[in-house]
């Protein structure tokens, strides 16, 4: 995946943990070894883990956000936790005008994105 391409994460509210599939770049990938049962069931094995560092925004003013990821290949969407963010710190506001995953303690938004089936995070990667 270019650096230039936006990773899009669905905002999933039912996911434990924050997943991507093998082309996100992540950074500090170790090995892991856990089950993640889907939706329908069915079991993915994740065997790395790291943190995705991108940036988001209107373009104006750009924001920096950092979170924990579980990888695997058999991930066919990009998930964003909001149970995960929240334990996080962050407050993840969902809302016909607008919307955003907010920073408690500093106050600093990343918007995000309505679309069909939700809403959707956005985000440039960004090298550590």
């Amino acid at each position: 995946m270019p650096a230039s391409e936006a990773v899009v994460f669905k905002i999933d509210s039912g996911a434990t943990n924050n997943f991507v599939n093998e082309e996100v770049p992540t950074v500090g990938d170790s090995t892991c070894n856990s089950l993640v049962e889907q939706a329908d069931g069915s079991p993915i094995h994740v065997k790395t883990k790291g943190r995705f560092i991108g940036t988001a925004g209107d373009g104006n003013r750009d924001s920096k956000f950092a979170f924990a990821v579980k990888k695997s290949e058999a991930f066919v969407q990009n998930l964003f936790s909001v149970h995960r963010a929240a334990r996080s710190g962050c407050r993840v506001v969902l809302d016909d005008e607008e919307s955003y995953i907010e920073n408690k303690k500093s106050g600093n938004r990343i918007p995000l994105v309505r679309c069909k089936t939700g809403w959707e995070l956005r985000m440039k990667p960004q090298a550590d």
